[in-house]
C-alpha cells in the first residue's frame, strides 16, 4: 500500500527509521474530481511517474480509494488510488 502505510484512526501512517511519522490523507469520494481537476490545474509542466504497469495511456476501472500526501489548501506531489481490482496506481509529481 502507499509506503507501506499502516490504517491508524482513519489515516495512514509509517514511521521510518528516523521515527518520522509520515500521514496520508484518504480523500472523500465527493472531492475526487475537484482535488483532480485541480491537480491538473496546478500541476501543468511538472514532471509527473504514473506507478504500476501503465502504458500511454493509463485508466482506473471503479476506483474505491484516493489518498494523497497532504491536505488542502496544498496540492499533494503523490496521489495512489486503489482499483475495484485492488490494483494500486501510484502518481507522484516532480515540480519543475
Amino acid at each position: 500500500m502507499f509506503w507501506n502505510a499502516r490504517r491508524d484512526n482513519g489515516r495512514m501512517a509509517k514511521h521510518t527509521k528516523s521515527r518520522r511519522l509520515d500521514v496520508v490523507h484518504e480523500r472523500p469520494k465527493e472531492d475526487w474530481h475537484k482535488l483532480l481537476d485541480e491537480l491538473t490545474l496546478e500541476r501543468a509542466g511538472d514532471d509527473i511517474t504514473i506507478g504500476y504497469q501503465v502504458v500511454l495511456r493509463h485508466s482506473i476501472e471503479h476506483p474505491t480509494s484516493i489518498l494523497t500526501d497532504s491536505e488542502p489548501p496544498l496540492p499533494p506531489l503523490a496521489v495512489q488510488i486503489v482499483g475495484a481490482d485492488g490494483s494500486e496506481t501510484l502518481v507522484t509529481v516532480l515540480p519543475r
